[in-house]
């Protein structure tokens, strides 16, 4: 019968944390542009990574389709977490102009 060895909690938070290093660190060998200078005023930086099979492509005509994409950015789009406060917040209000309408209608009804 093998013995497996003890794993003390800590000993595995390290192996967990080596792991994760380790997933982090997978696209480090991919070409990336920046455009720092975005003239926008929600962006300070955009950062472009560039698809393996198009590592051939000239760095100008990169750097040119990264500007014409980053001078096209406007503003952050609306989030998931701010779509879902605003639809929480509807359902929220259309749940008190409901409860105040039985609240009226069961006040009148006893009246």
């Amino acid at each position: 019968m093998i013995k497996k060895p003890k794993i003390s909690l800590r000993q595995t938070e390290k192996i967990r944390h080596k792991e994760r290093e380790q997933e982090m660190l997978r696209g480090v060998n991919r070409q990336v542009i920046e455009i720092s200078e975005t003239d926008c005023e929600y962006f300070e930086r955009v950062l472009f990574f560039v698809k393996p099979e198009c590592v051939n492509v000239s760095e100008g005509r990169l750097k040119e389709r990264a500007n014409a994409i980053a001078g096209k950015a406007d503003r952050p789009p609306m989030t998931k977490i701010v779509r879902n406060k605003l639809r929480a917040a509807a359902y929220l209000a259309g749940a008190a102009v409901t409860g105040a309408g039985i609240t009226a209608a069961v006040t009148a009804f006893f009246r």
